[in-house]
């Protein structure tokens, strides 16, 4: 499903990735660079979209952010736990906190990065949660 190029992750475009944030501009850039990966990306404003969204079709990975109007990253992390949803989540935040760190871990998210990071460890985080398969950089994602 995925072949690396130049360190860079191409997925077949049957794949399907949520981006959850209320940014219009940060939602526009991951959309085009999930595309430039080859994923499909699907666009949500908050956390009850994207919880309308998983009724209509699945996904293979949400992007997260925490802070949204409606609901929240925290309100949508209990969410999918309450119907004890698989989907990896990746939580995509500003708040470089460790308490935050924790906290949404133990809510039940996957991973969680720091939004200036989250480019450059996109094609990472895709094969790690995606195929399941561990980077072959020595990095971690």
């Amino acid at each position: 499903m995925f072949r690396v190029v130049e360190d860079r992750t191409t997925l077949n475009r049957t794949v399907s990735v949520a981006v959850v944030d209320d940014d219009p501009r940060l939602r526009t850039l991951l959309e085009e660079e999930l595309k430039d990966l080859g994923v499909d990306p699907v666009l949500c404003d908050n956390g009850a979209e994207l919880m309308a969204l998983l009724q209509q079709r699945p996904v293979a990975l949400i992007l997260l952010d925490l802070m949204m109007p409606v609901m929240d990253g925290f309100a949508c992390l209990d969410a999918l736990r309450e119907q004890r949803s698989s989907i990896p989540v990746v939580v995509v935040t500003a708040h470089g906190d460790s308490s935050y760190r924790q906290r949404v871990l133990d809510a039940g998210a996957s991973d969680y990065v720091l939004k200036p990071q989250l480019f450059e460890r996109l094609p990472r985080l895709l094969t790690r949660y995606v195929t399941g398969e561990q980077p072959r950089s020595s990095g971690s994602a």
